[in-house]
């Protein structure tokens, strides 16, 4: 059997939906930097 190293994989996938309604609103966090993204 032969040995492999396998290399971290990240897969993200964001989906949004909105539907407009009287009121609704949303908000934005705050930014992440590739840095900090990378750690999680």
């Amino acid at each position: 059997m032969e040995k492999y190293e396998l290399e971290h994989v990240s897969a993200f996938a964001h989906l949004s939906l909105s539907v407009p309604q009287e009121g609704a609103s949303n908000e934005w966090l705050e930014p992440v930097t590739d840095v900090v993204y990378d750690q999680l």
